[in-house]
């Protein structure tokens, strides 16, 4: 999206801003939707929010770290795509090195190749799923930044199929439509021939060579790796004050959103992420988001507690320069017991969650 073709007063502030190594959000007005954790940024170009998809589709966006020394600072984007219940499904590694001459007048020319496109033929269920994209730092080697979209895919329908190819026409199985060759109606079997002499049994002739041996079959698709243990929203019209109970954010929302909750409850008034593991250790992976409104001059640090700790790989703070919206988030592999109580909670500052709904997310995956 090219923002600062748009609004190019704006990108110009954003850039004076970048030259000064203040690493601060861009303004709303310039970016209401691109996700930032210290210096990276990111943003999801397609698919759009809520958006109905039928594979194959496509991904594409942007990414960035300001604290790059070279080029884009981002070297990977994964994309996951998480349902309601069940396991994530890895969608695909994007393409990097998209031209974005946009980007570049927003940021400065060395970032004219941040851009990431992805074409997904991956077989997805139809059904709701939150799309996660994941960028790379190539700096800590690690997928520090994350931007979570919600989809709906939906299957095949007779429309998607015409036309089929030459000699091919739709057909539907009871199940679903597909494409098959159009060889018309099977005639009756003609009647039976009648038997042949039966001829002299020979001697048994000698048993011949081996064989050689076949060609290896096909590797078969590489199993699951993840397992979503829980994935839920918040509202800021909802709670005590303005989406919170005390400092952690409320988790319950009087609109229809499905909570993704898989061997996990929400428990202290809908604030807390309890899994439900025996109490063994695993490696799991901790992503969160939120809208936040700051004030000029405002401290705001944000984060998740486990077990009533600030886990300090999923902290972020920032110093607000004026009034605006700042769209804070963080993603870490942490390794934690199974019946860990997970809260997204303020650490610093007023942090006032801003927005209606959707404003806040949490989602956690065990990692096999």
């Amino acid at each position: 999206m090219s923002f600062c073709l748009a609004i190019a007063s704006v990108c110009a502030l954003a850039w004076q801003s970048v030259g000064a190594q203040q690493h601060t959000s861009v303004p709303v007005a310039a970016a209401p939707k691109v996700v930032n954790n210290g210096s990276l940024r990111l943003h999801t170009d397609s698919p759009g929010s809520d958006m109905s998809l039928v594979p194959p589709f496509f991904v594409a966006g942007w990414a960035l770290d300001l604290a790059s020394s070279s080029a884009s600072g981002i070297d990977a984007v994964h994309v996951w795509a998480v349902p309601v219940s069940g396991p994530a499904v890895f969608v695909g590694a994007a393409t990097m090195g998209g031209s974005r001459p946009d980007i570049a007048e927003a940021f400065g020319p060395q970032f004219g190749s941040s851009g990431f496109n992805l074409v997904s033929n991956v077989a997805l269920a139809p059904g709701p799923y939150t799309l996660t994209v994941f960028g790379h730092r190539a700096s800590s080697g690690t997928f520090d930044i994350a931007e979570q979209i919600p989809v709906i895919v939906r299957g095949v329908t007779l429309s998607d199929l015409v036309p089929c190819a030459t000699g091919q026409v739709p057909q539907f199985d009871g199940t679903r439509w597909a494409c098959s060759d159009n060889s018309g109606l099977q005639g009756p079997p003609g009647p039976q021939g009648p038997a042949g002499p039966a001829g002299a049994i020979g001697p048994i002739g000698p048993s011949g060579p081996t064989g050689p041996q076949g060609l290896t079959g096909p590797v078969g698709p590489t199993g699951s790796i993840s397992e979503t243990w829980a994935s839920v929203q918040g509202d800021s019209r909802v709670g005590t004050t303005g989406g919170y109970v005390g400092d952690d954010v409320l988790f319950q929302n009087t609109r229809p959103t499905a909570f993704e909750l898989s061997n996990a409850t929400l428990t202290n008034g809908d604030t807390t992420v309890a899994l439900t593991g025996s109490g063994s250790t695993h490696a799991f992976l901790v992503s969160w988001n939120a809208s936040i409104r700051l004030g000029g001059g405002e401290q705001c640090s944000f984060g998740v507690k486990i077990n009533g700790a600030f886990a300090s790989a999923l902290l972020t703070q920032t110093t607000g320069q004026s009034s605006q919206i700042w769209n804070a988030g963080a993603t870490a592999i942490v390794a934690m017991p199974d019946n860990a109580q997970l809260t997204l909670s303020r650490n610093v500052g007023a942090c006032t969650l801003k927005g209606d709904r959707r404003v806040a997310g949490m989602t956690i995956v065990l990692l096999k």
